[in-house]
Parts: structure tokens; C-alpha cells; sequence
């Protein structure tokens, strides 16, 4: 395909005088440019450095420059990120990280009309917000509606919801709320904070049977802490990214019996080939990122437009499971699973 368009290019300039034709950019000559928004420091270093790992594994091999900025954790940051991969580095794809970081750099996917895939964005109908945005980490809808399932079948008339406020926690809160179709109570905290102890009191209150802690990760050790000592006896659940080891050693025996969604775990093939390459497990976030780099791989010989045209009608076996998506850009599926935290390790619900 590379050199069809090199021909009717040369063949253009020959015979087209004055007349100015159009052309379309070719996404990639020799190897496509991929740049990828990365929290290689800060807090959120763990999952990015894991999502960093699934990436270089993918691209191993494959005719793809890959193009890593860290932009350290810090929301603020991923934009002048941004910025650095499209305008100077001219990557041809943009990879970005979760939803907090992929909001800031809307307007530039929109301004140099870059494809883009999020590895792991969660929170509801970011795809929306732009033709060019995919991913392939599905709504959080899905786990959050196994959690609803969960609390339904133990057949709890009281539920509670504590968030944090961001972009992601809010769209996560409002999974619950509707969902569950009846009356949730809600309270809610900044991101910043570490004393949840208003909130708490204000929801032990209610004297709920189950609590969803929509909340960012980092805030899991003080909160569940908060909540033993407020002698508060609901069921507690959290989000799927409680699974790092930090949090869980910081958690300790608090997070006992603590409900987590877990999206099915990936392949066999996937496993193996990252343990031969990192001696270690591959944590979450790994596989998708993995799937992203593969599935531009698969696409890098099309056309900017022809790209997203592409991606939307693709169906890839992946790392992760199948993949497809639907007409926003959003993955359509991903099985689930059920696990309680146990001596700081996941044990599947049966």
C-alpha cells in the first residue's frame, strides 16, 4: 500500500500542472509514531509503570516507534505532554492513560486530529466527546454493575456510596445510582483529603448494609481504616485499582473481607510471554495496553481517517479478550469477576 501512494504521489506532481489535488496523510512511511501519556512517578507510578511494560511488550518487533512522556501523576501535566508528542515529536497515534488525563487533551486530538486510544479509561461517555477517541478499557459500568448484582443477590435495602470528586469517581457514582434504582445515599470528599470521618459518621448514620468507596486508590488505607474505627458493620467494596501491593500492604488486615472487581484475567499466552520478559506477574493495565499497541499495529498501513473508519468495525482476540467497539469508540465488553481481599491477596468470590 506504502508504495501504491508513492507512485500516484510522483505521477500527481508530473502530471498535475497547476491543478492542486488532494492528498491524504498517510499514517506511517516505514514504522507508525506512537506516543503514549505514561505516570512513570508520582502516585499513580505503579499502574503506569505496569501499563509501561504491556506497551514495550507489544511493540517489540513490530514496525512501531513508541514514544513515552511521563507526566508524573499530575493531571495538569499530561497536556504539555501532549503537546510534546503531537507538535514536536509528530506522532502519528496518541496513547493516553485514564479518563483525568485524557479530558485536558481533548481540544489538542481535535485541533491535529490525532487517533487516540485510551488504555484505561473508566468513567462514562468519554468517547463521546470525540470521533477521533477509542478505548479499550471498557466503561466501568460493567464492574460497577457487578457490584449492584453482588449487593442485590445479599438482598441489602441500604446502600451507600463515598466518592471522591474527579471525573472518574462521579461517573462511577452515577453507575450505582442507576443501577441500583432505588435510593443511594451519597457523600462525597475532595481528592486531596485524608480524614473521611464527617462523611463516615453522616453514613453510618444511615445505617447502610453495603458501601461502595468510589474513591480514589491512594485514599483506600485511611478510609477503610476510618470506617473499622467508627465501628461502621456494612460490607465494603471497592474499585478494581485497590490491586496494587502497596495499597494492599498499607490496607493490612482493615481490608479483610473487602469486596474488588476484577476484570477477567488475560491469557495464558499473554502471562507467559510477560513473565519471560519480566520475571513478574503482569499487573493491571498490562494487557490492554498490550492490545493497543497490537491493534495499531494491525492498522498502521491506513489513512488517518480510514484508521478510525478501521478501528470502529474491528473485532481483535486479544490479551484482554475480544474487542470491539461500538459507533462512540467505546470497547463493548469484558467479563468480570468477584474477589475478596484475604491476607492482602484477591480470593475469587464463587
Amino acid at each position: 500500500m506504502k508504495k501504491t501512494y508513492l507512485v500516484i504521489a510522483l505521477l500527481l506532481v508530473l502530471i498535475g500542472g497547476c491543478t492542486q489535488t488532494p492528498t491524504a496523510q498517510v499514517i506511517a512511511q516505514d514504522k507508525v509514531k506512537v506516543g503514549a501519556l505514561v505516570s512513570l512517578t508520582g502516585q499513580d507510578a505503579y499502574f503506569g509503570n505496569t501499563i509501561h511494560k504491556g506497551l514495550l511488550l507489544a511493540a517489540k518487533n513490530k514496525d512501531i516507534e513508541l514514544i513515552i512522556e511521563d507526566y508524573g501523576s499530575e493531571t495538569k501535566n499530561s497536556v504539555t505532554a501532549a503537546n510534546k508528542l503531537v507538535n514536536i515529536d509528530k506522532v502519528d497515534v496518541l496513547l493516553t492513560e485514564y479518563s483525568e488525563s485524557t479530558e485536558p487533551v481533548l481540544q489538542i486530538i481535535k485541533e491535529k486530529q490525532i487517533p487516540t486510544i485510551c488504555v484505561a479509561c473508566g468513567s462514562a461517555g468519554i468517547t463521546q466527546k470525540s470521533i477521533l477517541l477509542f478505548r479499550v478499557w471498557p466503561s466501568d459500568e460493567i464492574e460497577v454493575k457487578s457490584l449492584v448484582n453482588y449487593a442485590k443477590q445479599k438482598e441489602y435495602d441500604n446502600v451507600a456510596v463515598l466518592k471522591t470528586i474527579s471525573v472518574w469517581e462521579n461517573s462511577l457514582t452515577e453507575y450505582f445510582e442507576k443501577n441500583w434504582g432505588g435510593e443511594v445515599f451519597v457523600e462525597q470528599a475532595k481528592r486531596e483529603y485524608n480524614d473521611f470521618r464527617t462523611q463516615l459518621l453522616k453514613i453510618k448514620q444511615q445505617s447502610p448494609g453495603f458501601i461502595y468507596l468510589a474513591m480514589y486508590e491512594q485514599k483506600y488505607p485511611q478510609v477503610i481504616k476510618q470506617i473499622r474505627e467508627l465501628g461502621i458493620k456494612a460490607e465494603i467494596a471497592t474499585t478494581t485499582w485497590i490491586n496494587d501491593p502497596t495499597i494492599l500492604e498499607a490496607c493490612g488486615k482493615n481490608c479483610e473481607e473487602v469486596i474488588v472487581p476484577q476484570y477477567a484475567p488475560p491469557t495464558t499466552e499473554f502471562v507467559e510471554a510477560y513473565k519471560q520478559e519480566y520475571k513478574e506477574e503482569p499487573g493491571i493495565g498490562a494487557e490492554v495496553a498490550y492490545d493497543a499497541i497490537n491493534i495499531i499495529a494491525e492498522l498502521k498501513d491506513y489513512r488517518k481517517t480510514d484508521f478510525v473508519k478501521t478501528l470502529l468495525n474491528t473485532e481483535y482476540a486479544g490479551a484482554s479478550g475480544e474487542i470491539s467497539f461500538d459507533y462512540t469508540g467505546d470497547r463493548k465488553d469484558r467479563k468480570v469477576n468477584l474477589y475478596k481481599i484475604k491476607n492482602q491477596e484477591l480470593e475469587l468470590i464463587e
